[in-house]
């Protein structure tokens, strides 16, 4: 009793260290017959390991009439599996998870893709389906990017107050551009020294003109006119002759008051 509890124990933890073995959780049998004996008996069923793409081993109890093939497998094929095979999959076994069986080509889980339109820089396509477990594909076609259609813009030469830009293109599809814009150049400027009015000719403070454009800060001031000085007339002495009168003789030159001039 004591040496086939051992033996029990010892094919108990050969089976369980056995990589792929699947135990079952319920007692399994099946009937099998002993390579050593040759007694025909129905085992209980230790676990299951596939094979090949066929078949998968059987490990079962030894035999109760000779106890001498402990831990033998039996090949049995795959069996069970209630999926549908795929592109990708066969059907797979119930008793050691295998996958076996023939792979359906035509069975494809199929995405739709919507079209894309190319671009200047980029590729497009039509619309068209994918399976999402292998690389077939239904109707996709590839559409090769457009280019660039370019448009010519002529140089503007930058003035004292707006930027300009030298040659460029642009697409007429895209924002792609070549233009390279040129900062504005400011006044150049030159300085002109003050002018005073006078009564006859306009003055003007001191100011700055550009010497590229019409740019001024001159601000003209006007003539100042004449200050003009009232002077009141004075009359000539009237002399008597032989009872007539006469007019005095005309001043000469030396008698006339000489003309004063503008204070400015």
């Amino acid at each position: 009793m004591k040496k086939w509890l051992i033996r029990c124990l010892t094919v108990l933890a050969m089976v369980c260290l056995i990589p792929g073995i699947v135990l079952k959780a319920a007692a399994e049998t099946t009937t099998v017959r002993c390579k050593n004996c040759g007694s025909t008996e129905t085992r209980e069923i230790l676990g299951y390991r596939k094979y090949d793409s066929n078949s998968h081993r059987v490990y079962v109890t030894e035999c109760q009439n000779c106890h001498n093939d402990g831990n033998v497998s039996y090949l049995k094929v795959h069996t069970g599996g209630t999926e549908t095979p795929t592109c990708t999959k066969g059907k797979t076994c119930e008793k050691c998870g295998a996958e076996y069986g023939e792979k359906d080509p035509n069975n494809h889980d199929l995405v739709h893709h919507d079209a894309k339109a190319p671009s200047c820089t980029e590729i497009g396509w039509n619309a068209y389906e994918a399976c999402s477990r292998c690389n077939y594909t239904t109707t996709y076609q590839e559409l090769p990017a457009l280019n660039h259609d370019l448009e010519q813009h002529a140089a503007k030469a930058p003035t004292c107050t707006e930027i300009g830009w030298d040659a460029y293109e642009t697409c007429s599809r895209c924002d792609y551009t070549t233009r390279k814009e040129l900062p504005a150049l400011n006044h150049a400027l030159e300085q002109h020294a003050a002018k005073a009015p006078t009564c006859t000719e306009p003055g003007w403070d001191a100011y700055e003109t550009c010497s590229r454009c019409d740019y001024t800060t001159r601000k003209e001031l006007p003539a100042l006119n004449h200050d003009l000085e009232q002077h009141a007339a004075k009359a000539l002495p009237v002399r008597k002759s032989a009872g007539m009168l006469t007019k005095p003789a005309p001043a000469s030159a030396a008698t006339i008051p000489p003309a004063k001039s503008c204070p400015r």
